[in-house]
């Protein structure tokens, strides 16, 4: 087995832990193979989806980085359909995008948003037209 280290915030390998034990993980590693067997499955199948689809997405991002997301968002109105925005605290905002288009032009804005610094969690829900 290889190993491998990551650097985490406090915040975060607190939350980390109390979901290991929460659900009965024997590890850290156990909880992060898991997590990652789950992203790796995610992938695949958003990199399935072909044709017309109408889409879900929902970003956390830290308010102070709107600008760039923004940015990113005006290169793809075409494919963005509606938006909601809401204040979550005084650091963080969520945005639920509803998008639809070619599957490969709604992939291009979410690894766009993906890769937008700021973002701090990224899910999106594929609808398939047909």
């Amino acid at each position: 087995m290889n190993i491998i280290s990551i650097s985490l915030p406090k915040e975060l390998t607190s939350q980390l832990d109390e979901v290991a034990k929460k659900y009965g993980y024997a590890s850290r590693s156990e909880l992060f193979r898991q997590a990652l067997r789950n992203f790796i499955a995610d992938h695949h199948e958003y990199e399935d989806v072909r044709g017309q689809v109408i889409a879900t997405i929902t970003i956390l991002y830290d308010r102070r980085q709107r600008g760039e997301l923004l940015e990113v968002q005006h290169e793809y109105g075409d494919v963005i359909n509606s938006l909601m925005h809401v204040h979550v605290d005084e650091k963080s905002c969520l945005e639920v995008l509803v998008i639809s288009g070619e599957s490969e032009k709604v992939k291009e804005l979410i690894a766009g948003l993906k890769t937008t610094r700021g973002v701090k969690q990224l899910r999106t829900a594929f609808m398939h037209l047909g």
